[in-house]
């Protein structure tokens, strides 16, 4: 299984997170993240040299806003006073961004390799 495959799999997780997210807090427009994440999937997993311009829009617009929560947080007030506390919050976003840092250099060298090949 390529590292593509898997891109596509954590794409289809976070099309799943993101419908949960529209069902319980009735924000309905989640959902059109969801539909590009699986559409995202879709071409990765298939491989279809459209897919990586849709990988790299859902990742960057995902670090853009995980690191924009994270600032409209610290610049308001920071609600936490112990480093134990802020260290157990920032961790899953923290490792958000890492994960689509990862999806995104993954997906740029699969594609780089793939337009070398044809050229």
């Amino acid at each position: 299984m390529t590292a593509l495959r898997f891109v596509a799999l954590i794409l289809v997780l976070y099309g799943g997170y993101n419908i949960w997210i529209a069902v319980a807090f009735g924000l309905p427009l989640f959902l059109i993240w969801t539909a590009m994440c699986l559409l995202a999937a879709y071409g990765a997993w298939r491989q279809k040299p459209w897919s990586r311009w849709l990988v790299y829009l859902v990742t960057v617009l995902t670090i853009v806003g995980v690191l924009s929560n994270i600032a409209l947080l610290a610049f308001s007030a920071w609600p936490y006073s112990w480093p134990l506390e802020s260290f157990t919050v920032l961790t899953p976003a923290l490792l958000a961004v890492a994960l689509c840092g990862w999806m995104f250099f993954v997906t740029h060298r699969f594609f780089r390799k793939t337009e070398k090949a044809v050229n």
